[in-house]
């Protein structure tokens, strides 16, 4: 018996694109100087026959899920998200988790999906905001009327459609207001988490696409706390960070003090 023989249930993370309609400044692909690309990104993306190549039919038979991640990319930016779920659902038993800001494509073809993947499909669109103004402060160049759209569409098929809400200061008072909308157009589940890229300090500073500098600040209101999800992991490492930061300081001192000597 191979290695592998008795592994079931495993879970295949993929990005299968580095291309996003999205300007997000925290992001990782993103460039805080203009918001653009970080050079270093390749710009690559898997259309139908590259996935079958590398998942065909018959090999799928240990993967009990296929989360579709956006850490470089949107998976809506693959031109043949649809047709690679398909390959999945047509020969596999695994489900299909997919992150998107949800800003793309048409109601149509969301419905689309949603009947194509049925319940084995869970997907998280981002609401961080209650108007467009307040959530393409973050999710640059998405547009919330089309997200909530192309929400409501999906969630009139059998999928399992959630929304994904980061707090920072500009929008902590409207937790509850966003949880709301969210949910008015068809958001089962509401996952709110609150930015982990704060661990150096509350300020998160960057030039727009237009030049200006601007800046991003983290939550302050700590009785949120108790509906966030990653609040305690945010907190330790910052705690960590910090202590970190401190000790190598102290270190450099020392190193200063005897080169003084």
């Amino acid at each position: 018996m191979g290695l592998f023989s008795e592994l079931k249930g495993i879970t295949v993370w993929l990005d299968i694109s580095t291309y996003c309609n999205a300007a997000c400044p925290q992001c990782h692909r993103t460039d805080p100087n203009g918001l653009g690309k970080m050079d270093w990104l390749p710009l690559k993306k898997w259309d139908l026959k590259e996935f079958v190549n590398a998942f065909p039919a018959g090999s799928m038979n240990r993967i009990g899920k296929f989360w579709l991640c956006g850490s470089w990319g949107d998976p809506l930016m693959s031109k043949d998200l649809l047709e690679i779920c398909k390959h999945i659902i047509d020969h596999s038993n695994a489900n299909i988790h997919i992150n998107t800001n949800g800003g793309l494509r048409s109601p149509d073809w969301w419905e689309k999906l949603g009947n194509t993947c049925g319940r084995r499909l869970q997907i998280y669109f981002d609401i961080d905001g209650i108007n467009n103004e307040m959530h393409a402060k973050y999710r640059r160049n998405v547009v919330l009327d089309t997200v909530l759209e192309n929400m409501e569409a999906i969630s009139n098929t059998p999928a399992d459609v959630r929304a994904f809400i980061i707090l920072f200061k500009h929008n902590e008072n409207h937790m509850h207001d966003m949880i709301n909308l969210a949910k008015l157009y068809g958001a089962q589940i509401c996952h709110v988490i609150k930015s982990d890229r704060f661990l150096v300090n509350n300020k998160f500073k960057f030039i727009d696409e237009e030049g200006n500098k601007e800046d991003l600040e983290e939550m302050t209101r700590k009785d949120l706390d108790r509906y966030i999800e990653n609040s305690e992991w945010v907190d330790r490492a910052e705690e960590f960070v910090q202590s970190r930061q401190t000790k190598d300081k102290d270190q450099m001192k020392d190193l200063d003090n005897v080169y003084i000597r």
